[in-house]
C-alpha cells in the first residue's frame, strides 16, 4: 500500500506543478479551441457542395478533426523534451540514483500531465465542440467505453514513442531536433492531419505496419463506428501487442543507451 500511495502522490505532485502555471493552462485551452474553430471552417469550405469525400460526411470529418486536434496537442509534445533537458542540465544523474525505475517514474509524470490536460483542456474543448459544432456522439455507450479503452492504450503507446525519442538524447545531447522530427512523424502517420483513409493505398500499407495509427486514428475510428463491431476486439488486441512490443523495445534500448550518458551540467 505504501508504494501505491507514493505513486499516487507523485502523480498528484505533477498535476499540481502543471496547475501552478494557470496562465499557461488557460492559454493552452484558448489556443486549442481556436485551432478547432479554424479547422472547422477549413473543412466546411472543402466540403462545399459535396455530400461526402472518401466515405466521410462533413459531420464525420468535423468530428474526426476536432477529436484529433484535442488529442494531438498532447501527443505532439510529450515527455521527451523533459528527458533531454535533464540530460543537458545534468539532473538526470540524480534521477538515475533514485530507488525508482526511471521509465516508470517518467510514466507517472506523464500520467499526471495527461490527467491535468484532459481535465482542464481536453474535456472543456470537447464540450465546447459539442455545443458549437454539433460534434457527433458515439454510436453507442459500448463504442464510447471501447473508445476510452483504445485511447488509454493509444496514449501509452505514445508514451513509449516519447520515451524512445527522449532516450535518443543520450546520444544527441539536444532533444529539439528529435522533437520536431517526432512531431512531423506523429502528425502524419497517426492520422492527426487527415484520416488515414485519405492516403493512397501503397502508403496505407506502410502505415498499417507501424504503431503510430493506434495513437490517434484507431481510437477515433472506434468512437465514430468506422471500425465494424466484429473487428473492434481484433483492433484492441493489435494495439495491445504494439504496447507490449514497444515496452520491451524501449526497456532494452534504455539499458543500452544509459551506458553512453555524459552529464553536461551540475
Amino acid at each position: 500500500m505504501q508504494k501505491v500511495a507514493k505513486i499516487i502522490e507523485l502523480v498528484k505532485m505533477r498535476i499540481k506543478a502543471n496547475v501552478a502555471y494557470s496562465a499557461f493552462m488557460w492559454s493552452y485551452l484558448i489556443v486549442g479551441i481556436i485551432q478547432v474553430v479554424i479547422f472547422y471552417f477549413i473543412w466546411t469550405a472543402v466540403y462545399a457542395g459535396k455530400s461526402s469525400i472518401n466515405g466521410f460526411t462533413l459531420k464525420q470529418m468535423i468530428t474526426y478533426i476536432i477529436l484529433s486536434r484535442i488529442l494531438v496537442s498532447q501527443v505532439s509534445w510529450g515527455i521527451n523534451i523533459f528527458i533531454s533537458t535533464k540530460i543537458r542540465d545534468g539532473s538526470i544523474a540524480t534521477d538515475l540514483l533514485r530507488p525508482f525505475d526511471f521509465q516508470f517514474y517518467i510514466y507517472l509524470l506523464r500520467t499526471g500531465d495527461l490527467l491535468c490536460y484532459f481535465l482542464i483542456n481536453g474535456i472543456p474543448a470537447f464540450l465546447f465542440s459539442i455545443v458549437a459544432f454539433g460534434l457527433q456522439a458515439p454510436t453507442s455507450i459500448t463504442s464510447f467505453v471501447l473508445f476510452v479503452v483504445s485511447l488509454l492504450i493509444g496514449v501509452t503507446i505514445s508514451f513509449f514513442v516519447e520515451f524512445f525519442v527522449g532516450v535518443l538524447s543520450f546520444y544527441s545531447k539536444n532533444g529539439w531536433g528529435l522533437q520536431y522530427t517526432k512531431m512531423a512523424v506523429l502528425d502524419f502517420f497517426s492520422g492527426a492531419m487527415v484520416p488515414l483513409a485519405f492516403l493512397p493505398g501503397w502508403l496505407n500499407k506502410i502505415v498499417n505496419l507501424l504503431p503510430f495509427k493506434d495513437i490517434i486514428y484507431t481510437p477515433i475510428s472506434i468512437y465514430m463506428g468506422v471500425v465494424p463491431d466484429d473487428q473492434v476486439v481484433k483492433v484492441l488486441v493489435r494495439q495491445t501487442i504494439w504496447l507490449f512490443a514497444l515496452l520491451v523495445f524501449t526497456r532494452i534500448f534504455y539499458k543500452i543507451a544509459v551506458r553512453k550518458i555524459t552529464v553536461q551540467g551540475g
